[in-house]
């Protein structure tokens, strides 16, 4: 059961099939009984046409025996005033456009997509009876198109967003089924980043052991990354770093007397690089006296999620 419940992690959509194939003879003999009086030649109406013997599976054609199918399912057609086909040539004409359509309608007419977050969620609530379920915080956001989350072509599934989700749906699968042995054990690792593994957007410098990240009241913020960390495995994190607000005697307005805001910010290692900080998710925030004689050290526990 467990490969079912991993493969949550993707959707898995029929690619278009272009096809043609011979209307039975039954279905035929309905057709000319019931529909072609209205539905033949240039002026067919609704732009339906079904004096035909052989239909081509395209999407146009298809989106046309959608309406059939339904009109017909629910009774709308033939109009009120016309022949009426027995509940048993109504039902099995019904029943073949079922199995056509089944076979070469487009699922849902859009671009094949994955689930959204709050459709993932919601599946899984559903799925498993797990209504307190939710996604971690850490986990990446959708990407919107023309104003909305749900349209196929912005929801794009690359090879790491694949990996969080592969890794969050075998969480989700150990939770409802724990394996034999119990549940994984999770072991602490500890990293260490020098002031050389980080790298700035303008204007940062490393000298005397520290990295100085320029801010001031004249000129833009700007932000330093670790070059080479990224999270090995999602989990809770816990940060300890070490900081000082330094100003210089140069300066010609006063000194600060306020805390300076430092904010720690978490995003893929190669997505959202040029991102404004407003759309890059905030960890942690601390805040640096502006008097402190020595560095301080800060400590949070901030979820990662694996690459971040």
């Amino acid at each position: 059961m467990r490969p079912a419940i991993v493969a949550l992690a993707t959707t898995i959509a029929a690619l278009p099939v272009v096809a043609t194939e011979a209307i039975p003879t039954e279905i035929r003999n309905f057709l000319d009984r019931h529909c072609v009086a209205c539905h033949s030649g240039e002026q067919a109406q609704a732009e339906v046409r079904l004096d035909v013997n052989t239909i081509q599976w395209t999407p146009g054609a298809t989106a046309d025996w959608e309406r059939v199918h339904g009109a017909l399912a629910v009774e709308l057609m033939p109009p009120t005033g016309s022949t009426q086909p027995t509940s048993a040539e109504r039902e099995s004409a019904v029943a073949w456009l079922e199995q056509q359509l089944s076979r070469y309608a487009h699922i849902g007419g859009e671009v094949p997509r994955r689930l959204n977050r709050e459709e993932y969620e919601n599946t899984v609530r559903d799925l498993f009876d797990f209504p307190e379920f939710v996604l971690p915080e850490a986990f990446p956001a959708d990407d919107i198109k023309d104003g909305f989350d749900n349209v196929g072509e912005g929801l794009i599934l690359s090879p790491p967003l694949m990996a969080q989700y592969l890794e969050l749906a075998t969480a989700i699968a150990d939770l409802i089924l724990p394996p034999a042995g119990g549940p994984a054990v999770a072991v602490s690792k500890q990293y260490s980043l020098a002031t050389s593994d980080f790298a700035s957007s303008g204007g940062g410098l490393e000298e005397t052991g520290a990295f100085r990240v320029v801010s001031s009241r004249n000129m833009s913020s700007t932000a330093a990354w670790p070059d080479r960390f990224e999270a090995a495995q999602s989990g809770v994190y816990r940060l300890d770093i070490e900081a000082q607000a330094f100003e210089t005697d140069k300066m010609f307005y006063e000194r600060r007397t306020e805390p300076l805001r430092m904010g720690i910010y978490a995003r893929p290692k190669a997505d959202q690089v040029y991102d404004p900080f407003g759309e890059i998710r905030k960890v942690a925030e601390f805040e640096v006296p502006p008097d402190s004689d020595a560095p301080r050290r800060f400590t949070a526990e901030i979820e990662l999620v694996r690459g971040e």
